[in-house]
């Protein structure tokens, strides 16, 4: 999300594997759209990824103009949020879970 006009993108994974869209323009509707199936198997990897991730490590205090994120929601359990501006450094303890994890990004 960010950038000049404050848009956010959100790319929603279901363990099923479909994928949805959420784009949201501050003070408008905002548009949710089927985006795309992925195979099962992905949706394993994906997952796991996801779990390797310590969502426990601050990422930056400090926001930039565009930033990215995670939000890991499971029911009934607490949700986790993981964020970062522009490029994720490659000394930060969860460059590998992510970069694993973004392959699978559009």
């Amino acid at each position: 999300y960010g950038g000049y006009t404050g848009m956010n993108v959100n790319y929603i994974y279901l363990k099923n594997g479909q994928v949805y869209k959420l784009e949201t323009l501050p003070g408008s509707t905002s548009k949710l759209s089927f985006h795309k199936q992925i195979p099962q198997k992905q949706v394993i990897q994906m997952f796991r990824a996801v779990k390797r991730i310590d969502f426990t490590q601050k990422a930056f205090a400090e926001p930039g103009n565009i930033n990215t994120y995670i939000n890991y929601k499971r029911r009934l359990l607490n949700d986790h949020y993981y964020q970062w501006d522009g490029v994720l450094d490659s000394t930060n303890q969860n460059f590998k879970a992510i970069t694993n994890l973004m392959q699978w990004h559009n």
